[in-house]
């Protein structure tokens, strides 16, 4: 990581309960997937109110709105997430909105409330 100018570092594994201590010691995360589903570590940097930077697959443009609680770049893209880093970096309100509106967006996320959109989906499709 040398080439990063010691700006990043790999950790070893951490146990789960030390994952939020780690998360809220960072300026921000970013979440370079190729590929995803439903991504956890974005949803717990979320929670924990980091600005997020993360590609644009799987379920990550409904858990963040590209500007309002993150900033959504296309897969890929390595120039487009470092200028989406290097904005957080250069825009400490910027950073500090994206990362309040994240925790507000995942407080007000359950899997109960989850549960009831599928089933209010699910009960649209079938017209009862």
């Amino acid at each position: 990581l040398e080439e990063l100018g010691g700006q990043a570092r790999v950790l070893p594994h951490l146990p789960p309960e030390e994952v939020s201590g780690w998360l809220l010691s960072l300026d921000a995360l970013a979440l370079p997937s190729l590929s995803e589903g439903c991504p956890n570590l974005l949803m717990e940097g979320m929670a924990c109110g980091l600005p997020c930077v993360a590609t644009r697959v799987g379920a990550v443009p409904e858990l963040m709105t590209d500007g309002v609680s993150g900033l959504v770049v296309p897969w890929g893209d390595s120039d487009a997430l470092g200028l989406a880093l290097g904005r957080l970096r250069e825009q400490p309100d910027l950073a500090r909105m994206l990362g309040a509106n994240a925790r507000r967006g995942m407080r007000a996320f359950s899997s109960a409330g989850e549960c009831r959109r599928w089933q209010d989906l699910y009960a649209e499709i079938l017209g009862a």
